[in-house]
């Protein structure tokens, strides 16, 4: 298994965000129709988290780059779900938010 490093993962995190924005812009496109309040609420959130990502707190962001070493499964498929919550079940305040979320639902924190 190849080595990540932080900024690697931060880096892919942002991505994970701004395509999560694009996903919605892009169903109301081909729908060819303006967004509706939960996809305008859904990109403002997904937007604020890629802009985020580089203010968590470098503790939190390598105990969650190291989930997936260690939790591979859990990390990815609760990783999906929140992603697919994102903006209309789940609003985060921000990536350290989300962050902190993840990891404490990975471990088995909460549900």
């Amino acid at each position: 298994m190849a080595v990540i490093h932080d900024a690697q993962f931060a880096e892919s995190l942002k991505e994970r965000f701004h395509y999560g924005a694009v996903w919605y812009l892009e169903g109301a496109e081909r729908r060819r129709e303006e967004l509706d309040l939960v996809g305008e609420k859904a990109v403002d959130v997904f937007r604020s988290l890629e802009q985020s990502v580089d203010a968590v707190p470098p503790a939190l962001m390598s105990d969650a780059r190291r989930l997936p070493s260690t939790e591979f499964d859990a990390f990815e498929r609760v990783l999906q779900r929140m992603l697919n919550q994102t903006g209309r079940l789940y609003q985060p305040a921000d990536a350290t938010d989300f962050l902190k979320s993840l990891v404490a639902i990975v471990r088995g924190r909460s549900n």
